[in-house]
């Protein structure tokens, strides 16, 4: 959408006329400036000709058109009437402050006719500011096409001899930029109230605005622009390139939550152009000093045949944008997020669901990940699989709803990949139609135990057909689940349309699905809220699975009696393709100890008061997952299979954990740091075989001997 004609129509007569006032006084200024023999001379005073700063900042130009300006402005201010305000030392008078807002300031650093970037007007302008330290004057660089190059640049790129030589110290950006504002400042309002909310409201303008950025809560008015915009932003244009690294990244970090490595120059790289233009936004920034300065060359040949750009040619980079990896080599190393914006989300999918003239754009993105981010090292994969068992769980969902929309007459919503939808429906989508009525039908076996008497069991489709999910996006936590938060983040997730990938040593699970069966048009019941948890497996052979055997784990979602979906995703089978289920029965609700039968105190065999149901799935193909039944998004898939799973288990595995063992004091006891074969005493070990036997021939360890 093109709001340019509009532009002009925003703007008062007094701002125009200001704008132009100030540019002729600049133009005069320049001509000042430039015919001032003494002030070539102050410009060319330090060593060697340089820019000596104290002679500019004594200068008498600079005072006369710079500073005397700035302290009068400041001694008018003051004058204005002001407040009181408390202070420890009592009620004082309010300081005037002024603020200082430069907007577009990539504006500051021009191309050049080599196509080069220079910085010099920023640079000056900076020194310029510099000399007003004294007032109470801060200057705020805003743009929304600004690069963080402009912004905070490196080392490398430093002009200032002074800062250079470590004399100055630049002031550290500021990035605590919050997001959620609006969610805080209705919880702020309407605690009680908010938490109450209905899960049918999740999916309104109304509630998706207050999650992430607060420029979304501008369009409220009109959201039927939401998702074009969000599109629009994400992606710095108007036109998705599914061949564009940089836009791939963009949407696909919205939905599959994807992180950047940070070791090698390009990614660096990657991770700028993600925050400078594609919504990604930045935790912390970690100076590269010279440790990533590279030749041009060596750049150059780091992004041949692929777009880190938004050239139609992905085989090429224009040379507007070459410049910008010019700059790859010094740029400063950031740790950087895509953020939960659940109206991102919804835009990506709607948009990844379209369709060109020959394929689905998922179909394109998947193959640009695994080829041109995963291959290169640019994106991290994971331990085991968890970026594909994330992607074939979204495909699940994006599939189940736009086959919804193809078969509606009318669309009732103004944002269809946000309506929830039903586990079963996730499930049927999930896998192989072959397996569905094996899933559907299975009903657990109640043991013939007094244990279990009047336990309940029913068949999956019945169990689950209640349960509602509303997932849109993955994120991720590095914080372990306890029971005593379980049923906040629950709801937490359900409220902002998340998943979560779990912690990188949370046991038995990877990825969590939040499920509430209560009803959505009431008041929202957090004890209704349930889960589908997922594992996944990288091995050759069908890892083990066990229902049981967990049990203690599932004590966390102590808060709900509704049922729990345990999946297993062993993506390392490639033969022979099966989905195995399993289950166990709701326990019977516990009697008052008064009313119990005496009996023989004896162990309580384990139970649990929700259903109970596993599904360990064999393989990561068609045979196993219904999403690649289009042989083009399989063939996509599979390259990314390759790339997001870990070799073999096997021999590589034995060879990884003894390199892991060299880090020593990771054993903090003697038996694991020392794990030794005990040694056998071969007189005795003799008398307990066959007399007769000879002693040599007894197989047992020899030192010395192989």
């Amino acid at each position: 959408m093109d709001f340019s004609s509009e532009s002009n129509d925003l703007r008062s007569e007094f701002r125009i006329a200001f704008i132009n006032g100030l540019l002729e006084k600049a133009h005069t200024l320049v001509d000042v400036f430039a015919n001032d023999s003494s002030w070539e001379k102050a410009c060319n005073d330090g060593p060697g000709s340089t820019v000596d700063p104290q002679a500019i900042a004594d200068h008498l130009l600079v005072n006369e058109h710079l500073i005397k300006p700035a302290r009068a402005l400041m001694r008018q201010l003051e004058q204005r009437p002001k407040g009181l305000r408390n202070t420890t030392e009592g009620p004082k008078k309010t300081k005037e402050l002024l603020f200082l807002v430069f907007d577009e300031a990539a504006n500051l650093w021009p191309l050049t006719k080599e196509k080069k970037k220079d910085g010099t007007p920023f640079f000056v302008l900076r020194r310029m500011l510099g000399m007003l330290k004294d007032l109470p004057i801060w200057t705020f660089f805003l743009s929304t096409q600004s690069s963080t190059e402009a912004l905070i640049p490196s080392w490398e790129l430093e002009n200032s001899d002074r800062i250079r030589a470590g004399e100055l110290i630049p002031l550290e950006p500021f990035l605590a930029f919050q997001l959620d504002l609006e969610a805080f400042k209705i919880m702020e309002l309407n605690y009680d109230a908010e938490l109450k909310k209905p899960m049918s409201q999740f999916a309104t303008a109304e509630h998706m605005t207050m999650f992430g950025r607060p420029l979304w809560r501008v369009f409220l008015k009109v959201p039927r622009l939401l998702r074009t915009i969000a599109q629009q932003k994400l992606i710095s244009s108007k036109k998705y390139k599914p061949t564009s690294l940089n836009h791939v990244f963009a949407a696909l970090s919205s939905r599959l939550c994807l992180d950047i490595c940070l070791d090698e120059t390009e990614a660096i790289a990657l991770a700028h152009k993600a925050v400078n233009s594609h919504l990604r936004i930045v935790l912390r920034v970690e100076s590269t000093q010279t440790n990533h300065r590279e030749t041009l060359n060596n750049q150059g040949t780091s992004f041949v045949g692929w777009n880190l750009t938004s050239s139609e040619d992905n085989r090429s980079i224009p040379s507007s944008e070459a410049a910008d990896t010019q700059y790859a080599c010094s740029l400063e190393r950031m740790v950087t997020i895509t953020p939960s914006e659940p109206i991102v989300a919804e835009a990506v999918a709607h948009l990844l669901c379209s369709k060109t003239d020959k394929e689905y754009h998922w179909n394109s993105g998947i193959a640009t990940l695994a080829n041109g981010l995963l291959s290169r090292g640019l994106v991290h994969k994971g331990t085991k699989g968890e970026l594909f068992a994330r992607l074939l769980c979204t495909l699940a969902r994006d599939f189940h709803l736009k086959d919804k929309l193809l078969k509606a007459e009318r669309v009732d919503t103004l944002f269809p990949y946000a309506e929830p939808f039903s586990v079963n429906s996730f499930v049927r989508s999930l896998f192989n139609e072959k397996w569905l009525q094996r899933i559907m039908d299975f009903t657990p076996t109640v043991p013939n135990t007094r244990q279990w008497e009047n336990s309940r069991t029913a068949s999956f489709s019945e169990v689950f057909d209640q349960g509602c999910m509303n997932f849109t996006h993955f994120t991720s936590t590095s914080v372990l689940l306890q029971s005593s938060t379980i049923s906040d983040l629950l709801h937490n997730l359900l409220r902002q349309q998340a998943a979560l990938q779990l912690a990188f040593n949370q046991p038995v699970w990877d990825i969590l699905i939040p499920v509430y069966f209560g009803d959505r048009n009431k008041e929202f019941d957090p004890t209704r809220t349930s889960a589908v948890l997922i594992s996944v497996k990288n091995r050759i052979t069908p890892s083990p699975f066990s229902l049981e055997s967990d049990l203690r784990h599932y004590a966390k979602f102590a808060h709900t009696e509704d049922p729990i979906l345990s999946i297993l995703m062993d993506l390392g089978k490639t033969r022979d393709p099966e989905v195995v289920v399993s289950g166990l029965p709701k326990a019977q609700k516990s009697q008052p100890l008064a009313q119990q039968p005496q009996q023989k105190a004896q162990p309580m065999a384990q139970k649990i008061k929700q259903h109970l149901f596993g599904i360990h799935a064999l393989g990561a193909d068609t045979n196993t997952y219904s999403s690649f039944e289009d042989s083009q998004l399989w063939y996509a898939s599979k390259k990314l299979l390759g790339e997001a799973m870990p070799g073999s288990r096997g021999v590589r595995k034995d060879h990884d954990d003894f390199c892991e063992r060299n880090n020593r004091f990771d054993y903090h006891d003697w038996e694991s740091r020392f794990p030794v074969t005990p040694r056998v005493n071969l007189e005795e070990a003799a008398e307990e075989l066959d007399g007769d036997a000879p002693i040599e021939e007894i197989d047992v360890p020899m030192e010395g001997v192989e």
